[in-house]
């Protein structure tokens, strides 16, 4: 495919049509033919919209992502580094965009970051977060997920425990009973409980958030639900009787 040749703002339309299709060929799977065509797409929009533009940056995490799932840690933090650093200063630091960019490049550096600094580096993120867009945002809740992970490997389980719970709640509240973001924080309060022996705790969350699952319609469920309902069902009951295994939050 040629590279985009935009006259003017009239082709945005087309701009984000191509960055949607070059999204699903992420989905698939379909890596090189992503990073060429979102590639293109990102060069267009600097061209069209300039390169502090929400949509110009939005593209390049894109962008990073498929270069971090073909293999390419580098050009993925290359990428997201140029984010962060435009995004904070053009839209500011509470932006969606920076804190997007900021927790992109987190998860990317986190290995090599050591438990205890990508931890703090977590509480930062959650606090920016809240600042911006309140406690019970979909972005917040996820980041606060993350801080409870961050506890567990800290081996801070009544800290992950405490966290965990107010993100239960808010995904609840603010998600939905059955939504895949709420079925990864019930599991990790399975996964902390069980590691703490609260086998009655783990049990109630079983029954109210996760039981749901063994009788869904499987099309109706993501990939995530689908292996935490695989895994909901070799569970004994009672289930205080038994912990999971001990195995890390499946969620991401």
């Amino acid at each position: 495919m040629g590279a985009l040749r935009p006259a003017g703002e009239e082709n945005t339309d087309l701009l984000t049509a191509m960055k949607a299709l070059g999204t699903v060929l992420f989905q698939r799977g379909e890596y090189e033919r992503a990073g060429e065509l979102l590639g293109e797409v990102a060069e267009a929009q600097q061209r069209v919209l300039g390169d502090d533009h929400p949509s110009t940056l939005g593209t390049i995490v894109n962008l990073a992502q498929v270069a971090s799932a073909r293999g390419d840690p580098a050009e993925a933090g290359r990428l997201l580094r140029h984010v962060l650093a435009t995004a904070t200063q053009a839209l500011g630091p509470n932006h969606p965009i920076t804190l997007g960019a900021m927790q992109n490049l987190l998860n990317l550096e986190r290995s090599g970051l050591g438990a205890e600094r990508a931890a703090a580096a977590r509480e930062e993120l959650v606090q920016a977060r809240r600042e911006s867009l309140g406690d019970q945002h979909a972005d917040t809740l996820v980041a606060m997920r993350n801080l409870a992970v961050s506890r567990i490997e800290l081996g801070d389980l009544a800290g992950a425990r405490d966290v965990g719970a107010r993100v239960l709640d808010g995904s609840r509240d603010t998600l939905g009973a059955r939504h895949p973001d709420t079925t990864a924080s019930a599991w990790l309060m399975v996964v902390v409980l069980g590691r703490l022996g609260d086998g009655a705790g783990m049990r109630k969350i079983v029954d109210e958030d996760l039981r749901w699952l063994l009788d869904a319609d499987d099309a109706s469920l993501d990939p995530l639900q689908r292996q935490i309902r695989d895994t909901v069902a070799t569970l004994s009951l009672p289930v205080d009787e038994r912990s999971p295994d001990g195995g890390e939050n499946p969620a991401p």
